[in-house]
């Protein structure tokens, strides 16, 4: 069986029609519309507020787009024309697109597991794409880029506690989108590798004046496919502090994901990432802790689009 894998920039490589940049009055970078709304499907089946932050409609189709440009940005202002990243997709796709945008080289480091549509999609950005085994491999790549002066938009771990990704600053356009369309704390759920999102996203939130409950969708660490492709089997200190800080973890499999990406495409009417198949496994779980409720939002954050052409073998 064939499923959908992960957002690909298929429409940008084909040259198909994208929604046209809006400008943000002072500043440098692209914005795109981030839409946050109430869906009725979604509320009827867990008896919840529950809302859609979709963040798919930027120049690759996921929400690294909004950290991606001031990455770049970060590269530039430190003198720095060359880039490199750890990613299994979305973040390697949307630092290639943005570096292209800025006459940047990029080099993105995948595992020797991931499928040829993705690297496919990052070769067609421009990226310089290595292979390596695993997690270790890739961070002693990583190091040894940056000891070769590649700007580094992946933290290796020893760096990750008391930072953020570069470019995370990007995230406080998802927070406004939250904050606009609630009126109280909700509750967010992110599926997420590192974390790195989520924590910007509950520190923009927070300095709003929101106190946010994040719930964070990971693949369970072991599992088959899908949950090895999305690289989400291990703990950073990102996610250590969001779960300290009271956040609520799911760890999910693989049939569950398969199942959930399946229910919310058919639910949104679009295509979507494989990570948002943890979504529906969430809102079950917290209907379980008993934490839904009609004047607690909820707030699903959509963190890529699929495009035609790339399938899950």
């Amino acid at each position: 069986m064939r499923l959908p894998l992960v957002q690909a920039r298929r429409q940008e490589m084909e040259g198909a029609a994208r929604p046209a940049p809006v400008r943000v009055p002072g500043s440098e970078h692209e914005s795109f519309p981030i839409p946050c709304y109430r869906s009725p499907q979604l509320s009827a089946a867990y008896t919840a507020n529950v809302l859609i932050c979709d963040v798919t409609l930027g120049p690759t189709r996921s929400w690294k787009d909004c950290a991606a440009p001031f990455a770049v940005e970060e590269a530039l202002r430190s003198g720095q024309r060359q880039i490199v990243v750890a990613s299994s997709g979305n973040h390697g796709r949307a630092i290639a697109y943005a570096c292209r945008a800025r006459g940047l080289e990029a080099a993105v480091l995948v595992y020797e597991r991931t499928p040829a549509d993705v690297v496919d999609s990052l070769l067609a950005l421009g990226a310089k794409v290595y292979r390596y085994a695993d997690r270790a491999a890739v961070h002693d790549a990583l190091r040894a880029f940056r000891s070769d002066g590649w700007y580094a938009a992946t933290l290796l771990d020893d760096l990750r506690l008391g930072a953020l990704m570069p470019g995370s600053v990007g995230y406080r356009r998802i927070a406004h989108a939250i904050a606009d369309a609630v009126a109280g704390d909700s509750i967010v759920i992110v599926p997420t590798c590192y974390g790195d999102g989520a924590t910007a996203i509950e520190q923009h939130l927070s300095r709003l004046g929101r106190s946010p409950t994040m719930c964070l969708v990971r693949a369970a660490a072991g599992d088959g496919a899908i949950a090895a492709s999305i690289a989400t089997d291990v703990v950073t200190p990102q996610v250590a502090a969001l779960n300290a800080s009271g956040a609520i973890e799911v760890s999910v499999g693989d049939d569950a994901f398969r199942a959930g990406v399946l229910a919310m495409s058919a639910t949104l009417g679009k295509r979507l990432d494989v990570a948002e198949g943890g979504t529906p496994e969430a809102m079950s779980y917290l209907k379980v802790l008993g934490a839904l409720a009609k004047d607690k939002p909820v707030v699903c954050v959509l963190t890529g689009a699929l495009y035609p052409g790339l399938t899950w073998n």
